[in-house]
Protein backbone atom coordinates (compact mmCIF):
# COMPACT_ATOMS: atom_id res chain seq x y z
CA UNK A 1 0.00 0.00 0.00
CA UNK A 2 1.54 3.30 -1.04
CA UNK A 3 1.64 5.71 1.92
CA UNK A 4 1.98 3.01 4.55
CA UNK A 5 4.90 0.91 5.65
CA UNK A 6 4.61 -2.03 3.29
CA UNK A 7 5.59 -5.67 3.77
CA UNK A 8 5.01 -7.58 0.56
CA UNK A 9 5.06 -11.36 0.38
CA UNK A 10 5.65 -12.61 -3.15
CA UNK A 11 5.38 -16.32 -3.86
CA UNK A 12 5.60 -17.64 -7.37
CA UNK A 13 6.45 -21.00 -8.91
CA UNK A 14 7.77 -21.79 -12.34
CA UNK A 15 5.45 -24.42 -13.79
CA UNK A 16 8.07 -26.20 -15.91
CA UNK A 17 10.76 -26.54 -13.24
CA UNK A 18 8.70 -26.72 -10.07
CA UNK A 19 11.14 -24.29 -8.42
CA UNK A 20 9.46 -22.06 -5.83
CA UNK A 21 10.69 -18.70 -4.58
CA UNK A 22 9.44 -16.84 -1.52
CA UNK A 23 10.51 -13.20 -1.52
CA UNK A 24 10.01 -10.86 1.46
CA UNK A 25 10.44 -7.21 0.55
CA UNK A 26 10.17 -4.10 2.68
CA UNK A 27 9.56 -0.51 1.63
CA UNK A 28 9.37 2.73 3.59
CA UNK A 29 6.41 5.11 3.11
CA UNK A 30 6.63 6.81 -0.32
CA UNK A 31 9.57 4.56 -1.23
CA UNK A 32 7.57 2.10 -3.31
CA UNK A 33 9.45 1.77 -6.59
CA UNK A 34 7.14 -0.01 -9.03
CA UNK A 35 9.76 -0.09 -11.78
CA UNK A 36 12.25 -1.77 -9.49
CA UNK A 37 9.63 -4.30 -8.35
CA UNK A 38 8.77 -5.32 -11.92
CA UNK A 39 12.44 -5.51 -12.85
CA UNK A 40 13.13 -7.73 -9.86
CA UNK A 41 10.26 -10.08 -10.78
CA UNK A 42 11.53 -10.34 -14.34
CA UNK A 43 15.02 -11.12 -13.05
CA UNK A 44 13.65 -13.87 -10.86
CA UNK A 45 11.63 -15.23 -13.79
CA UNK A 46 14.84 -15.41 -15.83
CA UNK A 47 16.57 -17.18 -12.98
CA UNK A 48 13.76 -19.69 -12.71
CA UNK A 49 13.80 -20.33 -16.44
CA UNK A 50 17.54 -20.90 -16.32
CA UNK A 51 17.09 -23.23 -13.37
CA UNK A 52 14.59 -25.28 -15.36
CA UNK A 53 17.23 -25.80 -18.07
CA UNK A 54 19.96 -26.78 -15.58
CA UNK A 55 18.13 -29.06 -13.17
CA UNK A 56 21.19 -30.66 -11.49
CA UNK A 57 22.44 -27.23 -10.27
CA UNK A 58 19.02 -25.82 -9.53
CA UNK A 59 19.16 -25.60 -5.73
CA UNK A 60 22.71 -24.32 -5.52
CA UNK A 61 22.20 -21.76 -8.27
CA UNK A 62 18.94 -20.40 -6.87
CA UNK A 63 20.48 -20.11 -3.39
CA UNK A 64 23.39 -18.01 -4.67
CA UNK A 65 21.18 -15.79 -6.82
CA UNK A 66 18.79 -15.36 -3.90
CA UNK A 67 21.59 -13.98 -1.73
CA UNK A 68 22.69 -11.61 -4.49
CA UNK A 69 19.14 -10.33 -4.92
CA UNK A 70 18.89 -9.80 -1.13
CA UNK A 71 22.09 -7.75 -1.16
CA UNK A 72 20.80 -5.70 -4.11
CA UNK A 73 17.50 -5.09 -2.31
CA UNK A 74 19.27 -4.01 0.90
CA UNK A 75 21.53 -1.68 -1.11
CA UNK A 76 18.51 -0.06 -2.76
CA UNK A 77 16.71 0.47 0.55
CA UNK A 78 19.86 1.94 2.13
CA UNK A 79 20.30 4.44 -0.72
CA UNK A 80 16.62 5.44 -0.51
CA UNK A 81 16.95 6.02 3.22
CA UNK A 82 19.84 8.38 2.53
CA UNK A 83 17.80 10.26 -0.08
CA UNK A 84 14.87 10.66 2.31
CA UNK A 85 16.62 13.58 4.01
CA UNK A 86 16.82 12.05 7.47
CA UNK A 87 13.11 12.22 8.29
CA UNK A 88 13.13 8.53 9.12
CA UNK A 89 15.85 6.03 9.80
CA UNK A 90 15.37 2.27 9.65
CA UNK A 91 18.14 -0.03 10.79
CA UNK A 92 19.32 -2.86 8.59
CA UNK A 93 18.56 -6.41 9.80
CA UNK A 94 21.20 -7.58 12.31
CA UNK A 95 23.95 -9.86 11.12
CA UNK A 96 24.69 -13.31 12.48
CA UNK A 97 27.13 -11.84 14.99
CA UNK A 98 24.35 -9.68 16.49
CA UNK A 99 21.54 -12.22 16.66
CA UNK A 100 23.03 -13.99 19.65
CA UNK A 101 22.78 -10.76 21.64
CA UNK A 102 19.11 -10.32 20.72
CA UNK A 103 17.84 -13.69 21.91
CA UNK A 104 16.09 -12.18 24.94
CA UNK A 105 13.37 -9.62 24.27
CA UNK A 106 14.23 -6.29 25.94
CA UNK A 107 12.25 -5.64 29.11
CA UNK A 108 11.66 -1.93 28.49
CA UNK A 109 10.68 0.06 25.39
CA UNK A 110 12.35 3.45 25.96
CA UNK A 111 11.04 6.48 24.08
CA UNK A 112 13.77 9.05 23.56
CA UNK A 113 12.97 12.68 22.68
CA UNK A 114 16.08 14.01 20.92
CA UNK A 115 16.59 17.71 20.15
CA UNK A 116 19.40 19.13 18.05
CA UNK A 117 19.76 22.87 17.54
CA UNK A 118 22.56 24.95 16.05
CA UNK A 119 25.15 23.37 18.34
CA UNK A 120 25.13 19.94 16.74
CA UNK A 121 28.25 18.77 18.57
CA UNK A 122 26.59 19.48 21.93
CA UNK A 123 23.47 17.46 21.09
CA UNK A 124 25.52 14.53 19.79
CA UNK A 125 27.76 14.50 22.88
CA UNK A 126 24.78 14.53 25.27
CA UNK A 127 23.00 11.72 23.44
CA UNK A 128 26.23 9.71 23.29
CA UNK A 129 26.62 10.11 27.06
CA UNK A 130 23.07 8.89 27.62
CA UNK A 131 23.38 5.98 25.22
CA UNK A 132 26.63 4.84 26.87
CA UNK A 133 24.83 4.91 30.22
CA UNK A 134 22.02 2.78 28.77
CA UNK A 135 24.63 0.30 27.58
CA UNK A 136 25.80 -0.11 31.18
CA UNK A 137 22.48 -1.82 31.96
CA UNK A 138 22.09 -5.57 31.35
CA UNK A 139 21.87 -6.28 27.59
CA UNK A 140 18.20 -7.30 27.67
CA UNK A 141 17.05 -4.11 29.42
CA UNK A 142 16.17 -1.61 26.67
CA UNK A 143 15.13 -1.10 23.10
CA UNK A 144 15.00 2.54 22.02
CA UNK A 145 12.42 4.35 19.89
CA UNK A 146 13.77 7.83 19.23
CA UNK A 147 12.06 10.89 17.79
CA UNK A 148 14.23 13.75 16.57
CA UNK A 149 13.41 17.46 16.66
CA UNK A 150 15.14 20.49 15.16
CA UNK A 151 18.15 20.07 12.88
CA UNK A 152 18.02 16.87 10.84
CA UNK A 153 19.98 13.89 12.07
CA UNK A 154 21.86 12.28 9.22
CA UNK A 155 23.31 8.78 9.43
CA UNK A 156 26.69 10.10 10.55
CA UNK A 157 25.13 11.94 13.51
CA UNK A 158 22.96 8.96 14.42
CA UNK A 159 25.88 6.55 14.55
CA UNK A 160 28.25 9.04 16.24
CA UNK A 161 25.72 9.50 19.05
CA UNK A 162 25.08 5.78 19.58
CA UNK A 163 21.57 5.88 18.13
CA UNK A 164 22.53 3.41 15.42
CA UNK A 165 22.36 0.47 17.82
CA UNK A 166 20.72 -2.81 16.82
CA UNK A 167 17.75 -2.12 19.12
CA UNK A 168 17.32 1.56 18.17
CA UNK A 169 14.53 2.71 15.85
CA UNK A 170 14.09 6.22 14.42
CA UNK A 171 10.33 6.83 14.40
CA UNK A 172 9.95 10.40 13.12
CA UNK A 173 11.52 13.82 12.73
CA UNK A 174 9.93 17.21 13.43
CA UNK A 175 11.32 20.65 12.73
CA UNK A 176 9.57 21.97 15.84
CA UNK A 177 7.92 20.02 18.64
CA UNK A 178 7.69 19.74 22.40
CA UNK A 179 8.00 16.58 24.47
CA UNK A 180 4.31 15.74 24.11
CA UNK A 181 5.01 14.59 20.52
CA UNK A 182 7.23 11.77 21.76
CA UNK A 183 4.81 10.98 24.60
CA UNK A 184 2.14 10.43 21.92
CA UNK A 185 4.24 7.60 20.46
CA UNK A 186 4.64 6.12 23.94
CA UNK A 187 0.92 6.43 24.60
CA UNK A 188 0.01 4.69 21.33
CA UNK A 189 2.47 1.89 22.05
CA UNK A 190 0.92 1.27 25.48
CA UNK A 191 -2.59 1.23 24.06
CA UNK A 192 -1.45 -1.55 21.74
CA UNK A 193 0.64 -3.35 24.38
CA UNK A 194 -1.14 -3.07 27.75
CA UNK A 195 1.14 -5.52 29.58
CA UNK A 196 4.42 -3.88 28.57
CA UNK A 197 6.84 -1.61 30.43
CA UNK A 198 8.02 1.72 28.98
CA UNK A 199 10.45 4.49 29.85
CA UNK A 200 10.79 8.09 28.75
CA UNK A 201 14.00 10.11 28.37
CA UNK A 202 15.14 13.30 26.61
CA UNK A 203 18.53 14.89 25.98
CA UNK A 204 18.17 17.61 28.60
CA UNK A 205 20.72 20.37 28.17
CA UNK A 206 20.88 20.32 24.38
CA UNK A 207 18.81 23.52 24.18
CA UNK A 208 20.25 25.28 27.24
CA UNK A 209 23.76 24.07 27.96
CA UNK A 210 24.48 24.51 31.67
CA UNK A 211 26.01 22.69 34.60
CA UNK A 212 22.60 22.59 36.28
CA UNK A 213 21.01 20.83 33.31
CA UNK A 214 23.90 18.37 33.12
CA UNK A 215 23.59 17.52 36.82
CA UNK A 216 19.83 16.94 36.62
CA UNK A 217 20.16 14.89 33.43
CA UNK A 218 22.75 12.53 34.91
CA UNK A 219 20.77 12.24 38.13
CA UNK A 220 17.66 11.19 36.20
CA UNK A 221 19.41 8.83 33.78
CA UNK A 222 20.91 7.00 36.75
CA UNK A 223 17.33 6.20 37.74
CA UNK A 224 16.47 5.14 34.18
CA UNK A 225 19.18 2.42 34.14
CA UNK A 226 18.68 1.32 37.76
CA UNK A 227 17.56 -2.25 38.28
CA UNK A 228 15.06 -0.92 40.81
CA UNK A 229 13.14 0.83 37.99
CA UNK A 230 13.89 -1.68 35.21
CA UNK A 231 12.46 -4.39 37.48
CA UNK A 232 10.09 -2.14 39.42
CA UNK A 233 7.77 -3.97 41.80
CA UNK A 234 4.08 -4.53 41.19
CA UNK A 235 3.17 -1.74 43.62
CA UNK A 236 4.75 0.92 41.38
CA UNK A 237 2.97 2.59 38.46
CA UNK A 238 5.80 5.06 37.78
CA UNK A 239 9.44 4.88 38.88
CA UNK A 240 12.07 7.64 38.75
CA UNK A 241 15.00 9.10 40.64
CA UNK A 242 12.71 11.61 42.34
CA UNK A 243 8.95 12.06 42.61
CA UNK A 244 7.58 15.32 43.97
CA UNK A 245 3.91 16.04 44.75
CA UNK A 246 4.60 19.80 44.64
CA UNK A 247 3.95 22.18 43.00
CA UNK A 248 2.08 19.47 41.04
CA UNK A 249 2.69 15.71 40.98
CA UNK A 250 5.70 15.22 38.70
CA UNK A 251 9.19 13.86 38.20
CA UNK A 252 11.50 16.91 38.11
CA UNK A 253 13.22 16.84 34.74
CA UNK A 254 10.69 14.32 33.32
CA UNK A 255 12.53 11.01 32.86
CA UNK A 256 10.86 7.90 34.22
CA UNK A 257 9.65 4.32 33.86
CA UNK A 258 5.96 3.39 33.77
CA UNK A 259 3.71 0.40 33.25
CA UNK A 260 1.53 0.48 30.16
CA UNK A 261 -1.43 -0.57 32.29
CA UNK A 262 -1.03 2.80 34.03
CA UNK A 263 -0.37 4.82 30.84
CA UNK A 264 -3.65 3.53 29.37
CA UNK A 265 -5.56 5.24 32.20
CA UNK A 266 -4.20 8.68 31.27
CA UNK A 267 -5.54 11.27 28.88
CA UNK A 268 -3.89 11.37 25.48
CA UNK A 269 -0.89 13.72 25.94
CA UNK A 270 -2.01 16.36 23.44
CA UNK A 271 -5.53 16.30 24.88
CA UNK A 272 -4.21 16.54 28.44
CA UNK A 273 -2.27 19.70 27.61
CA UNK A 274 -5.45 21.35 26.31
CA UNK A 275 -7.39 20.23 29.38
CA UNK A 276 -4.78 21.75 31.70
CA UNK A 277 -4.65 24.98 29.68
CA UNK A 278 -8.44 25.35 29.71
CA UNK A 279 -8.66 24.57 33.41
CA UNK A 280 -5.96 27.07 34.33
CA UNK A 281 -7.52 29.78 32.18
CA UNK A 282 -10.80 29.32 34.03
CA UNK A 283 -9.48 28.76 37.54
CA UNK A 284 -6.03 30.35 37.41
CA UNK A 285 -7.04 33.16 39.77
CA UNK A 286 -7.62 30.61 42.54
CA UNK A 287 -4.35 28.73 41.93
CA UNK A 288 -1.86 28.58 44.75
CA UNK A 289 0.99 29.40 42.35
CA UNK A 290 -0.54 31.06 39.24
CA UNK A 291 2.35 30.05 36.97
CA UNK A 292 2.34 27.62 34.03
CA UNK A 293 5.39 25.78 35.28
CA UNK A 294 3.91 25.43 38.76
CA UNK A 295 0.38 24.50 37.70
CA UNK A 296 1.48 21.90 35.15
CA UNK A 297 -0.04 23.62 32.12
CA UNK A 298 1.35 24.72 28.77
CA UNK A 299 4.47 22.82 27.80
CA UNK A 300 4.86 21.81 31.45
CA UNK A 301 1.83 19.55 31.09
CA UNK A 302 4.24 17.01 29.58
CA UNK A 303 6.07 16.85 32.92
CA UNK A 304 2.84 16.50 34.90
CA UNK A 305 1.20 14.00 32.54
CA UNK A 306 2.50 10.61 33.73
CA UNK A 307 1.55 11.41 37.37
CA UNK A 308 -1.76 13.07 36.54
CA UNK A 309 -4.12 10.17 37.29
CA UNK A 310 -5.51 10.21 40.87
CA UNK A 311 -4.70 6.49 41.30
CA UNK A 312 -1.02 6.88 40.40
CA UNK A 313 1.31 5.00 42.75
CA UNK A 314 4.68 6.71 42.37
CA UNK A 315 8.01 5.19 43.35
CA UNK A 316 11.28 7.05 43.65
CA UNK A 317 14.88 6.13 44.34
CA UNK A 318 16.71 9.01 45.98
CA UNK A 319 16.92 9.10 49.76
CA UNK A 320 18.75 12.46 49.86
CA UNK A 321 17.38 15.94 50.45
CA UNK A 322 16.76 17.03 46.87
CA UNK A 323 13.13 18.14 46.40
CA UNK A 324 12.67 19.45 42.85
CA UNK A 325 13.92 21.98 40.27
CA UNK A 326 17.74 22.41 40.16
CA UNK A 327 18.71 22.50 43.84
CA UNK A 328 20.40 19.06 43.92
CA UNK A 329 22.44 18.20 46.98
CA UNK A 330 26.02 16.99 46.62
CA UNK A 331 25.40 13.20 46.35
CA UNK A 332 22.82 13.85 43.64
CA UNK A 333 25.25 16.11 41.77
CA UNK A 334 28.29 13.89 41.91
CA UNK A 335 26.42 10.62 41.32
CA UNK A 336 27.68 8.84 44.44
CA UNK A 337 24.17 8.04 45.71
CA UNK A 338 22.75 4.54 45.70
CA UNK A 339 19.12 3.82 44.70
CA UNK A 340 16.75 3.18 47.60
CA UNK A 341 13.31 2.44 46.19
CA UNK A 342 10.40 4.02 48.04
CA UNK A 343 6.82 3.08 47.18
CA UNK A 344 4.56 6.12 47.48
CA UNK A 345 5.43 9.63 48.64
CA UNK A 346 8.78 9.46 50.44
CA UNK A 347 8.34 12.28 52.98
CA UNK A 348 5.56 14.17 54.75
CA UNK A 349 4.05 16.74 52.40
CA UNK A 350 5.51 19.79 54.19
CA UNK A 351 9.04 18.57 53.40
CA UNK A 352 8.39 19.25 49.70
CA UNK A 353 7.85 22.96 50.37
CA UNK A 354 10.21 25.12 48.30
CA UNK A 355 11.02 28.80 48.03
CA UNK A 356 9.16 28.91 44.70
CA UNK A 357 6.12 27.07 46.10
CA UNK A 358 6.01 27.71 49.87
CA UNK A 359 3.46 25.47 51.52
CA UNK A 360 1.98 27.98 53.97
CA UNK A 361 -1.45 27.21 55.54
CA UNK A 362 -3.11 29.54 53.00
CA UNK A 363 -1.28 28.02 50.05
CA UNK A 364 -2.07 24.55 51.33
CA UNK A 365 -5.80 25.24 51.16
CA UNK A 366 -5.50 26.75 47.67
CA UNK A 367 -3.39 23.84 46.47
Amino acid sequence: RVGDVMWTNLFFTHVLSGVGFFVLTYAEPHDVDIGYSIQTLLQFEQVISKASRTQPKRQQGSHVIGKAAHRQNQSLLSSKGARAGGSTHELQPPGDEQRGNMAAEPKVRLFFHVFKGQDEALAISIVKEQMLTLQSAPPDSFEVDFITVGTLWDNASIHASGLGCSTCHHRAHYEQAFESVTLEFLYEYCNDNPTKHVAYMHNKGSFHDSGENSNVRRFLVKGIVSQECVDMPAECDVCSSRFSPLPHPHTPGNMWHAKCSHIRKLQQPSVFERIMDDFCKTHGSTSAWSQDWADGSGRYAAEHWVHSHPDTEPCDLYGGHYVAAYNLDEPAKDGTWLPQLQVGIRWPLEMYSHEHWPLTPTKMVEW
